[in-house]
């Protein structure tokens, strides 16, 4: 795995730790209603396999999985997974670099990516 790079670093200290936590739920607050309106509209059934790129917080992802559980699974991706909670059932955390880390080819129904590619340079390869 490689290590993160660019300006998307988040420093050890507590108190730059907690201003992140805090960004990525005010995010979540603000974008998930609207992007949960689109997935409705998309009819995200259960037993679908989502991929949540840059997933930052997770709740999106841990909406996702409470719509494709039974049998569905999110696979909840981040360079930095600190601030995800694991132990959902249907919800696997997993760090990753999208440019550099490889995915299973095929395998996702529904690739979800937001406030993620333009921190990316490498966007195109990335997508």
């Amino acid at each position: 795995m490689s290590q993160p790079r660019g300006p998307y670093r988040i420093s050890e200290d507590e108190r730059d730790v907690e201003l992140e936590r805090r960004r990525l739920a005010i995010l979540g607050r603000v974008f998930d209603p609207p992007t949960a309106r689109l997935l409705q509209r998309l009819r995200v059934p259960p037993g679908m396999r989502c991929l949540g790129v840059g997933a930052g917080g997770g709740s999106l992802a841990r909406w996702l999985a409470s719509r494709v559980a039974p049998g569905g699974s999110v696979l909840a991706t981040d360079i930095d997974v600190r601030f995800q909670t694991d132990g959902i059932p249907g919800l696997e955390v997993r760090k990753h670099d999208i440019v550099e880390d490889p995915l299973p080819e095929g395998y996702f129904d529904l690739v979800h990516a937001r406030g993620v590619l333009q921190h990316i340079p490498e966007r195109v390869k990335a997508v």
